[in-house]
């Protein structure tokens, strides 16, 4: 399937207050304590199987970080932010690249995804040395389109095929 690429220059993440009407809370998990301390809500998910132990290494050693979106028990929306490094194209080492991201299909179509990633910009605007945000989604995820268009992403800049779904 076709993929997009966005692009976010780290300059251009904009000042932008997070909407917080929402009935979620947004958390950066970037730690062992930060992951331990929302261990709840990332099992609500991802069960206490091998995908939560691999997100646990990936924090640990810094490669990556997640940010959520959700309850202390329930999880809405996250996605993952690798640090130099993608599997699917080539990345400079100071992009940071958002994906996979997921949004609970009962929390579709309310803005939450935005938030999230907006939420996530900041963030990495603030934490990290990135320059560059990069993330992708397939051409017939509309819903996501909207979502990274309106968290502030330029693109798409690019497209590649991904067959591995």
């Amino acid at each position: 399937m076709k993929q997009f690429v966005y692009s976010l220059d780290t300059n251009n993440v904009t000042p932008e207050e997070i909407n917080t009407s929402f009935k979620s809370n947004m958390v950066m998990i970037d730690s062992f304590g930060s992951f331990i301390k929302n261990s709840s809500m990332l099992c609500s998910h991802f069960g206490a199987g091998k995908e939560l132990f691999k997100l646990l290494l990936k924090i640990s050693f810094k490669r990556s970080s997640m940010y959520c979106s959700g309850t202390s028990k329930t999880l809405h929306s996250h996605g993952v932010i690798t640090y130099g490094r993608c599997k699917h194209y080539p990345v400079d080492l100071t992009d940071a690249v958002i994906g996979p991201v997921f949004t609970h299909p009962n929390m579709r179509g309310q803005g939450l995804a935005t938030q999230a990633l907006v939420f996530a910009t900041h963030h990495i605007n603030a934490n990290s040395q990135s320059r560059r945000i990069i993330i992708d989604t397939s051409e017939d995820n509309y819903g996501m389109q909207t979502a990274i268009k309106r968290a502030g992403f330029a693109g798409p800049i690019k497209e590649f095929q991904r067959n591995d779904r």
